[in-house]
């Protein structure tokens, strides 16, 4: 019923059709999704990987891509309060926040250096670069004038920079060490031999 009154809410916005019928019904009832729901540029991420990714079975991979996303908006603003949306954090000043806040959602342990869910720190690289991207065509899409006013110029620039930076500095922080995690457990994990009976009656379906 919650979750019916949230998508409700959301139909009669100017929220993607697509994602209030299709991801939204999709998504656990609770305050990660209600995020994930009400930030515009998270929404603008999702409606973005579902025009570009039409296949039924990828509707859940967006509804985790918004989650994920949510989850680390609710962590940034954990630590700045000040922080209402997540394009409120792409700003270059931010950045070392965003890597610790990543680390967290991560699940990232200190201790023995090592992340709960590596693929996440490459997940939320990636998509963050693909935020930069939507705030900046928003912003010159919405555009009155043929020219950006100061503000406007002010927002975008910052966006640029913030992309810049995590282009150039995301695998120095978080990214490396997450991938060499990755390719060591695939390393670690058994490979089992088929059985020899396996075998034969693969041969016998030949």
């Amino acid at each position: 019923a919650q979750s019916n009154a949230q998508n409700l809410l959301l139909a009669f916005s100017n929220t993607d059709q697509d994602l209030v019928t299709k991801v939204f019904p999709r998504m656990a009832v609770d305050n990660i999704s209600f995020v994930a729901k009400s930030d515009e540029l998270i929404k603008a991420f999702g409606s973005r990987y579902l025009k570009s990714h039409r296949e039924k079975h990828l509707v859940h991979v967006v509804t985790q891509k918004m989650r994920t996303l949510a989850r680390l908006l609710i962590q940034m603003q954990l630590e700045y309060p000040s922080i209402k949306t997540l394009q409120e954090c792409l700003v270059p000043k931010h950045f070392d926040l965003i890597v610790k806040c990543t680390k967290t959602v991560a699940g990232y342990d200190i201790s023995k250096d090592l992340y709960g869910a590596p693929s996440v720190v490459l997940k939320i690289g990636n998509m963050l670069k693909q935020c930069c991207d939507i705030a900046e065509f928003n912003l010159l899409k919405h555009c009155n004038n043929l020219t950006l006013d100061e503000a406007q110029s002010s927002t975008q620039k910052a966006i640029i920079n913030t992309r810049s930076i995590i282009e150039k500095q995301w695998s120095y922080e978080v990214s490396t060490n997450a991938s060499k995690e990755i390719l060591q457990k695939k390393w670690n994990k058994p490979a089992f031999l088929p059985l020899t009976s396996d075998i034969q009656l693969f041969r016998n379906h030949l």
